[in-house]
């Protein structure tokens, strides 16, 4: 399946640190059913001839120019072999790698730190991942395995590059055309891998639908339109899904793609994250269960990053039939600000984080600048920085790893067929987080294959899952980018996160997590302490002291304060002292006026409230209610005495609060 082969996009097979022999990819290609035959052609037949908008099929150098062209621009954005704008990322790359064997460091372990600013948009590499089948060297017939599933090795491909002449550039797409496997993501990259580590440019959004049949696909094109609610004095327009530029049918499903006016810089982790947010909302509001999909279950929606890649027109999907995308005549290119208006409120980007997109300056939410970090972190700057050494491993404890590894096993984990994947790479990813050997691991995933073939229904075709789906699973455990995967990426990448939430409800407790509510645990901690300390003895009714308060002249922040207020003698604006300084904006209101006015104001209400300088003593204040309510009983347990309270309410308080505190005091 789709979403399965794209891992190898983050995941090389290739860089195996276990340097055990490569196994090559088990593609798998059946002969599609009469039923499969018919909706793939149904749904093309559909796009060309919908009601709503004008869509024709494109081939695959057309598919390039809409998805990666822009007006305006008339330079083809690809990079031409040793241009010049590769040759100043290399020479970068070759000037870093230099400095960084000679501190010592291992060439396997080098990120390079590039300046892109003089690297043009318009000239850098979209990479086709494709599957080669392999031959046998002496007789050159494709290898097969025993169930005649083709053997394949993973490659990348430049689409363009350089011919005779350096003016006349053109496509290199002949072994796309009828490729069992090849796909790409509207990103261009450095070089000619597909690494994270290397995208530079997103030229837009792709949204995968899955199980598509021919009221869904309807549906789709309809939530695209506007259409009028309300009364008749009272009509509301109302388009629910942004028009989609192009749409490719791939088989079972449909491809959504949703391209920028300009391409937007994700080549830093924060942007990269922004725009998946952004992606995250979008695929919510366009996958919706039995709508816009077959299947009705809501853990069956599947989330992908935004260099994820996705088939190319003319090659052939799962069942053997050419891939077919189709443009849309009546769509115009997008602003992030437009797709930014469908998503819902929980997914929706600040205006900080649109304007971070739109200008490509770094967004930096913590606002810690590069400069800020080498004064405050200077041995982090030098090993992760100057040096750019990878950051150290952290491991957690091996409970997380079972947990995960008892949740798959269940016999009623709902596991949708489109996460069987993800959710044994998660034990993969959460085998190395938690230290766990690698042998161990691979039993447990490899002896999942049949319990995750079961899965697969008869309204999911050939999506079968073999060994190798696990295998390749199994690779992120060799990955390093694995330690820095979060516990709420793998819930959400397996689909079980509603499951998981249900059963904690069911439970009554959090599985994970701690099984009190902050509210329970404050109760609990307020019951020992005035237990230690009755009749209220832990509180200071003197109140803190005058003299315990920071001067003027011994506080460093409002030095700065008076130095800034001198030389903005008409400025009131504190905020704007506050970002000049860097300093929170209450402390530069504690010391506006060069005194802790904060502490004055609370010296004089305590002074004033009371009619002595002295401490109020004990014997002013109204008895205790709670003096003497506590009595031992004949099993030695602590319990309320309601004879000690006054009203019924203050007995149904005291017992909640204290009974069962007393009681793990005793044990």
């Amino acid at each position: 399946m789709i979403s399965d082969f794209i891992n190898f996009c983050k995941i090389s097979i290739m860089e195996n640190r276990t340097h055990k022999k490569t196994k090559a990819t088990v593609l798998q290609m059946q002969k599609p059913s009469q039923e499969e035959q018919d909706l793939f052609t149904f749904k093309s037949e559909y796009l060309m001839n919908n009601p709503y908008f004008d869509f024709h099929e494109i081939n695959c150098e057309d598919y390039f120019d809409k998805v990666f062209c822009r007006p305006g621009h008339n330079n083809l954005p690809f990079e031409a072999e040793q241009c010049e704008e590769y040759k100043e990322w290399r020479r970068q790359y070759d000037e870093g790698l230099a400095e960084w064997l000679h501190g010592g460091g291992k060439k396997s372990e080098y990120k390079p730190n590039i300046d892109y600013s003089k690297i043009k948009k318009f000239r850098l590499n979209p990479i086709v991942l494709y599957f080669e089948q392999r031959r046998d060297k002496a007789t050159d017939e494709p290898i097969v395995d025993a169930n005649g599933n083709k053997l394949c090795i993973p490659k990348h491909r430049i689409i363009l590059m350089d011919k005779e002449d350096p003016e006349h550039l053109g496509y290199n797409t002949d072994i796309l055309d009828g490729a069992d496997f090849a796909i790409m993501a509207p990103v261009t990259y450095i070089g000619g891998s597909n690494k994270v580590e290397n995208c530079r440019w997103c030229f837009g959004i792709v949204l995968d639908l899955d199980y598509v049949g021919k009221q869904e696909i309807a549906n789709t094109i309809f939530h695209m339109t506007v259409v009028t609610l309300g009364a008749i004095n009272n009509h509301e327009k109302v388009q629910l899904f942004p028009v989609a530029n192009i749409i490719t049918n791939s088989g079972h499903g449909l491809h959504l793609y949703f391209l920028f006016e300009e391409p937007i810089d994700i080549h830093l982790d924060n942007q990269r994250k922004l725009l998946e947010k952004l992606k995250r909302g979008l695929i919510q509001l366009c996958w919706r269960p039995g709508d816009t999909s077959l299947n009705k279950a809501p853990e069956a929606i599947q989330y992908q990053g935004v260099i994820q890649g996705y088939r190319i027109p003319g090659s052939l999907t799962k069942f053997g039939e050419p891939v077919r995308s189709f443009y849309n005549e009546n769509s115009h290119y997008f602003t992030i600000r437009e797709l930014n208006k469908f998503v819902g409120k929980g997914f929706q980007l600040k205006e900080d984080e649109l304007t971070a997109l739109e200008s490509g300056f770094p967004y930096k939410p913590d606002r810690v600048t590069l400069a800020e970090a080498k004064e405050r972190w200077p041995e982090w700057y030098q090993e992760r920085i100057v040096e750019g050494r990878p950051p150290k491993e952290w491991y957690t404890k091996r409970r997380l790893y079972d947990y995960w590894v008892g949740l798959i096993m269940a016999y009623n984990t709902p596991i949708a067929v489109g996460h069987r994947y993800y959710c044994l790479q998660a034990i993969a990813v959460l085998g190395r987080k938690c230290n766990i050997p690698r042998e161990e691991v691979e039993s447990v995933i490899l002896s999942q294959v049949d319990r995750m073939e079961a899965l697969t229904g008869p309204e999911d075709g050939s999506n079968h899952f073999l060994k190798s789906d696990a295998e390749a699973a199994l690779m992120a455990y060799d990955d390093p980018k694995s330690m820095r995967i979060s516990w709420r990426y793998i819930v959400g990448r397996s689909g079980l996160s509603a499951f998981i939430t249900e059963q904690k409800k069911r439970l009554g407790t959090e599985t994970l997590r701690r099984n009190r509510s902050q509210k329970e645990h404050l109760q609990r901690a307020r019951a020992i302490r005035d237990i230690d300390h009755p009749n209220g003895s832990w509180i200071n009714r003197a109140g803190r002291s005058k003299g315990s308060f920071i001067k003027c002249e011994d506080s460093p922040a409002a030095k700065k304060i008076a130095d800034w207020r001198r030389n903005h003698p008409l400025s009131t604006n504190k905020s704007e002292c506050a970002r000049d300084l860097k300093l929170a904006r209450n402390t530069v209101i504690k010391w506006w006026n060069g005194d802790n006015e904060q502490a004055i104001k609370q010296w004089d209400k305590y002074r004033h409230s009371s009619t002595t300088e002295e401490p109020i003593s004990h014997k002013a204040l109204p008895d205790d209610p709670f003096e003497g309510f506590i009595k031992e009983d004949e099993d030695g347990l602590f319990l309320v005495d309601p004879s000690k309270l006054k009203t019924e309410e203050d007995y149904k308080r005291a017992t909640e609060l204290l009974q069962e505190a007393i009681k793990k005091m005793k044990k």
